[in-house]
């Protein structure tokens, strides 16, 4: 019980420097004395800073993203689809580090870019089938096939650009991720 609560104590506090700092800033040294804990300590539930970061990625970040896909899949107005939008920044501010970092994250770890990509491959066509189930629910027009998943790679990216934005222009550019789905909406959303 103790040995899990120190991993999930060091998956937080990591998450914290990175966040901070960013990860290619932070050692497992410093890391380890954050948390006032030897570095062998740190080492005994993590190889090395990419096995932690591949273990933020897994076992903190999949989950959230697969919650955000099924709010998405819910939201069945124009005023829900702000408020999964909303949940959906606070995931991206939470792991600011991880989006602000990718390239970098994925040189240093090509098997976490490997992990990436297969679920985001699978990310995507849940949310294909999201922009089907809005469709089918009346909220929107039909999405071509054709332009589906070039639909979701851009919302994909608007978010991510997120995170490089003061918080002055966040309300500004909440609006500019909105406007990606406003011409499919149907009237009476």
């Amino acid at each position: 019980m103790k040995s899990q609560k120190t991993r999930e104590r060091i998956l937080d506090i990591s998450i914290q420097l990175f966040n901070e700092k960013k990860a290619s800033n932070v050692s497992t040294v410093q890391i380890s004395a954050e948390m006032q804990i030897s570095p062998g300590n740190l080492y005994y539930y993590f190889a090395n800073k990419e096995d932690l970061i591949r273990c933020i990625w897994e076992e903190r970040m999949l989950g959230e993203i697969e919650n955000l896909v099924e709010c998405f899949k819910n939201v069945r107005s124009y005023e829900e689809l702000d408020n999964a939008v909303d949940v959906c920044f606070k995931h991206y501010e939470k792991f600011i580090f991880f989006y602000s970092e990718t390239a970098t994250l994925f040189v240093n770890d090509p098997s976490l870019k490997e992990l990436y990509d297969e679920k985001l491959g699978g990310s995507l066509d849940k949310l294909e089938n999201v922009l089907d189930q809005w469709y089918e629910s009346g909220m929107i027009i039909e999405v071509p096939n054709e332009i589906k998943r070039a639909f979701t790679e851009n919302f994909i990216i608007l978010m991510k650009a997120f995170v490089y934005r003061e918080d002055s222009d966040k309300k500004h550019y909440k609006s500019n991720v909105l406007a990606l789905i406003h011409p499919y909406l149907k009237e009476n959303n």
